[in-house]
């Protein structure tokens, strides 16, 4: 068993260990690969209100192995994953408040990456993988302050999570501070003709109730390939801010 674990998690570590030696792109590189390799077991998260149906999908043997985890399985994959690339990095318990009505138990990673600790949850992001076919973002590389408004933990257990710097959407200049800058990247969006689009908005823009449907209306306002007669799918994340769209074919 441990044979088998260690060298399916070398193929999965392998496009990370191609990437450049850089930190953020090994980090992302890996991030990707798990999302590309893993998948959710949503029968597994069915049956975890009473037996559980398939114990494996809690470990990194279910994930790696078997290609399906929850929770605990990924974060404890991507731990065995991170370490194996050089990195220092740790599971983190505690609750998610992913559910719509009360907080349930979860489990996610904090990893060190040029001397500071990042939040990473790559299993929320896995499955926004699995339903848009694009790789996710919204929980790579987090400060406590972010990720605490969907998470609540003992912040004693985990070292203090200050910086952002890593984020996917800052290193890309897909993040908005103000309304005017979330102007401008759909505007530059326009220019690409790309049929993802991609933001984070500060809480220093105010958005209207229905804010994934406003945010999606602007695109096809300010004329991007969002407009006209295309089937187009979209995201919006209350607790990171997070936007989503594509254009489907």
């Amino acid at each position: 068993m441990g044979a088998d674990l260690d060298a399916a998690a070398s193929r999965i570590a392998a496009p990370a260990k191609a990437a450049s030696g850089d930190e953020y792109s090994l980090l992302i590189s890996l991030y990707q690969s798990v999302q590309k390799n893993v998948r959710y077991d949503k029968d597994e998260l069915q049956a975890m209100s009473g037996t559980s149906n398939s114990p494996a999908s809690h470990s990194a043997y279910g994930a790696i192995i078997n290609r399906k985890a929850v929770c605990n399985g990924f974060s404890s994959a991507f731990a065995l994953l991170a370490q194996k690339l050089g990195f220092e990095c740790m599971v983190a318990l505690r609750h998610s408040a992913y559910s719509l009505t009360v907080f349930s138990g979860h489990a996610w990673n904090v990893v060190k990456a040029r001397g500071r600790f990042y939040h990473m949850d790559v299993t929320w992001d896995a499955r926004k993988h699995d339903e848009f076919g694009e790789y996710s973002y919204e929980y790579f590389a987090l400060r406590d302050g972010e990720i605490s408004s969907d998470y609540s933990w003992d912040k004693t257990a985990t070292p203090a999570c200050q910086y952002n710097d890593l984020s996917y959407y800052m290193r890309n200049g897909l993040y908005a501070n103000n309304a005017e800058q979330l102007s401008q990247a759909i505007k530059a969006h326009g220019s690409r003709q790309a049929n993802v689009f991609r933001a984070k908005l500060s809480t220093n823009i105010p958005l209207p109730s229905n804010a994934g449907e406003y945010l999606a209306q602007r695109l096809a306002n300010e004329g991007t390939r969002f407009t006209g007669n295309i089937r187009l799918i979209h995201g919006w994340n209350d607790n990171t801010r997070c936007f989503f769209a594509k254009i489907m074919n």
